[in-house]
């Protein structure tokens, strides 16, 4: 057997060079689809905070507007601002939802705007790999109160 050529060692080390570079190639794919799939969540915490803001700045007590002409919130809607931000997120053992909050801007007895924020955290698949088990993610919305003359 003679030596080999400069073809053959070639080959060789692209065959080595593959072999290093693909499972990190592999493995970066994997840190981009948990970044990905924190971002998708994001998206729909923040409609969820969206549609929950606007509907609960909807309940207005009428009564006392029309009676003093002043706007204030009813007692039920921290009821509609939840179940509106439960029927906008979607249920999924990845997302783990830690908190829901409002805050009434200007007061409860003459609010501008109703202020929702959530924050949860995501379940990571790949980045565990280098001990990043879960992202956390926030979001918050404003709905506006209308205000009755």
């Amino acid at each position: 057997m003679g030596p080999l050529n400069s073809k053959g060692r070639q080959s060789g080390s692209v065959l080595v060079t593959v072999a290093i570079i693909m499972p990190l190639f592999i493995l970066m794919l994997g840190f981009i689809a948990d970044i990905g799939r924190a971002f998708t969540y994001r998206a729909d915490l923040n409609k969820a905070c969206m549609a929950a803001a606007e509907e609960a700045a909807k309940c207005i007590d009428m009564q006392i507007a029309m009676d003093e002409g002043r706007t204030v919130l009813d007692a039920g809607f921290k009821e509609v601002l939840a179940a509106y931000f439960e029927s906008n997120i979607a249920q999924s053992r990845s997302l783990q939802i830690e908190s829901l909050d409002y805050e009434i801007i200007d007061g409860k007895e003459n609010p501008k705007f109703i202020q929702v924020s959530s924050h949860a955290q995501v379940s990571c698949y790949f980045l565990k790999v280098v001990g990043i088990n879960t992202i956390g993610i926030s979001a918050y919305a404003n709905g506006r109160v209308r205000k009755i003359k």
